[in-house]
């Protein structure tokens, strides 16, 4: 009796756990693609169009400042790499010197070597520096182990944080842009250097090639101001496009024009961390108040870091104007970790599309810099390959295939 109870009632769970299953599937579909993806260990991730393939093919524990492959050979060679870390280091070929740094170099504040410039045979370096109580940033003349130019210090010492110096440079005729964020996590006085004319921080800044070769005293001037913390740089028939780092969401995608204002830190589609003002938002409309609009804001940030032009193969695929950019962290909304795909009008005017391809099943990587040459132009190999580097884990691969035509 008790079986002829039981048998119908399994039946109805049975089949009452097939329809919650399907219905599963069907509304996570995606998950359950990560999900078969990590327990067959594939190197690969679907993006909308392609498979993005990423293998690591150098091993690195330390954070990049600048990773140079200014050869012209096609097929990669990881021992070619010349790598630049934060820490102050040079690695090539496999071994390790220390770069020779001046007196008042500091990593304290999470300080260190923040960027990397090259023209005609001399090299240079964006690095934090300490002398006395004055904490301030610099550009030393590596090759000719002498200073370029000290900047002012910050006013806010106890909460100097040199993650936010960011920067990047692209490359003109006659110039270069440099990227100068405010130095600091939270809004704070250093902050306020933004809007202030006479500080070089939060600042795009433009400098005279003949200066930095020592043809003429240093000169540098404002390009365009108003930035929080400009992580990467490239340019599209000679128009500059930024992208920066947002206050608890906001990241930017920028077209940088000569004496615009940006808005940091009066406008943010980022809010106040909750340690400010506890928490309050800030202004989000740029346009009312004066400042530039961002091309698009990405609300939750994703912690976006370096930028550049899309290689050949999705330059070629989208047959659009086509910028690619890293991210370094993320969170439940929108994860980090990732690449990120902006279409562009032909004007340049207009975002038509944003694709973020995330990465985070591959090994949680934090993606810092694209290999580059000394022009700060993405390298790709005979193969259409791109490299990158993540946060203490190493320099990867990073292929296109399996487009959808």
């Amino acid at each position: 009796m008790k079986n002829k109870i039981l048998f119908p009632v399994l039946i109805v769970l049975w089949v009452l756990s097939l329809i919650f299953i399907a219905n599963n599937v069907h509304k996570n579909f995606d998950k359950i693609l990560i999900f078969k993806n990590n327990l067959k260990k594939k190197s690969y991730v679907n993006a909308n169009a392609y498979k993005v393939n990423i293998d690591r093919v150098l091993k690195l524990n330390k954070k990049t400042a600048y990773v140079l492959y200014d050869g012209k050979e096609e097929n990669f060679n990881a021992l070619n790499l010349e790598i630049f870390t934060q820490d102050g280091f040079l690695i090539t070929s496999g071994q390790e010197k220390q770069l020779n740094m001046p007196s008042d170099f500091t990593l304290e504040k999470k300080g260190g070597l923040k960027n990397v410039l090259f023209l005609g045979n001399k090299r240079f370096g964006l690095i934090s520096a300490k002398k006395n109580n004055c904490y301030y940033s610099k550009i030393f003349n590596f090759t000719d182990n002498k200073n370029f130019l000290n900047f002012n210090c910050l006013p806010d010492e106890a909460n100097t944080d040199y993650n936010g110096l960011g920067s990047s440079v692209v490359y003109y005729n006659d110039k270069l842009l440099i990227s100068l964020g405010t130095v600091d996590a939270n809004l704070t006085l250093n902050s306020e250097l933004s809007q202030n004319d006479n500080s070089p921080y939060g600042k795009i800044l433009s400098i005279d090639n003949d200066s930095l070769l020592g043809k003429k005293s240093p000169q540098i001037n404002v390009f365009s101001k108003g930035h929080r913390n400009p992580q990467g740089m490239t340019k599209i028939n000679n128009q500059t496009f930024s992208v920066e780092h947002g206050p608890k969401g906001g990241d930017e995608l920028n077209k940088i024009l000569k004496d615009r204002n940006y808005g940091w830190p009066i406008s943010s589609y980022g809010t106040r961390y909750m340690v400010d003002n506890d928490g309050k938002h800030l202004p989000l409309s740029h346009e009312r108040l004066g400042f530039e609009e961002p091309m698009i804001a990405l609300v939750p940030s994703v912690g976006i870091s370096a930028l550049n032009k899309c290689p050949s193969k999705l330059k070629q695929y989208y047959k659009k104007n086509c910028l690619i950019a890293l991210s370094l962290y993320g969170n439940k909304l929108r994860k980090g970790r990732s690449l990120i795909i902006f279409l562009i009008d032909d004007n340049l005017n207009k975002v038509n599309s944003v694709e973020q391809i995330y990465l985070g099943s591959l090994g949680e990587l934090r993606l810092r810099h694209f290999v580059t040459n000394s022009k700060n132009e993405i390298f790709e190999d005979k193969n259409g390959n791109i490299y990158v580097s993540a946060d203490k884990e190493g320099i990867y691969k990073i292929s296109f295939s399996d487009f959808r035509l």
